[in-house]
């Protein structure tokens, strides 16, 4: 049992390390039902069903809520929100009345698999969930903000080939380092690129993109200095960031 949010995250990642109660698959196939985390759906229920189970003292566990009090609003400060519903935001509760909140903590959650060709997609999607995560502590008063990302494929973090798109490039070289046998990779998310710009889309429509501080067009308020671990099986590694 944990007493700290942060811990309790950790636990859960470590019981997939082990195997213990949580596995993720080999090779997917529609009626294996050997592994329950296969794809975000089940990782996002899997650690919220954990968190109410693990947690000591007074805790509601919330799924896919919405951060809007009013489906309307779009601007914050002069700041768009990038995203609309957190993935899971775990409260805490002085006692058992449940009307006197003492902590709020919000988890963005990504599970991307190799066999999706969204790659660049998928590491811009990343970096939103920072930056909505940014969002929510600064506009919406929570405690502490947690992104936990997991692939199952080392082209989201290994350079596969030394040939680019000029376009995606930007993206990759955040993301991705050169093979080694380290257990670990040490990378670091700027809060901008080189050249001073926000990041963009990389791939599709970027009519938006004079446009300040929207989904697909924003800065981070720091740079996150985080680490690819090692999760399980052969190629499945995680980042796990606590925003600051």
């Amino acid at each position: 049992m944990y007493e700290n949010i942060k811990e309790a995250i950790n636990a859960f990642i470590e019981k997939i390390k082990k195997n213990e109660d949580y596995s993720l698959p080999d090779k997917e196939k529609a009626d294996d039902y050997n592994c329950n985390i296969y794809n975000e759906f089940s990782l996002q229920h899997e650690l919220g069903i954990f968190l109410r189970k693990n947690l000591i003292g007074y805790w509601k566990i919330f799924f896919e809520k919405n951060i809007y009090n009013d489906k309307k609003l779009e601007y914050t400060n002069k700041c768009s929100w990038v995203k609309k519903e957190i993935d899971l935001i775990a409260i805490k509760y002085k006692n058992s009345l449940f009307n006197n909140i003492e902590a709020k903590y919000a988890i963005e959650l990504k599970f991307a698999k190799g066999k999706n060709a969204r790659t660049p997609e998928n590491m811009f999607d990343f970096i939103r969930d920072i930056r909505f995560m940014e969002q929510v502590k600064e506009y919406r008063n929570f405690t502490k903000c947690f992104v936990l990302i997991i692939v199952d494929a080392e082209k989201y973090y290994y350079n596969k080939n030394q040939y680019y798109n000029k376009k995606t490039n930007w993206i990759y070289k955040i993301f991705r380092r050169e093979k080694n046998d380290n257990e670990e990779i040490s990378i670091d998310i700027p809060k901008e690129l080189d050249n001073g710009k926000r990041f963009s889309h990389p791939t599709g429509n970027k009519k938006r993109e004079k446009d300040y501080d929207n989904r697909d067009n924003f800065r981070l308020n720091r740079n996150y200095p985080t680490t690819w671990k090692k999760l399980v099986k052969n190629k499945y590694r995680y980042l796990f960031i606590e925003i600051q």
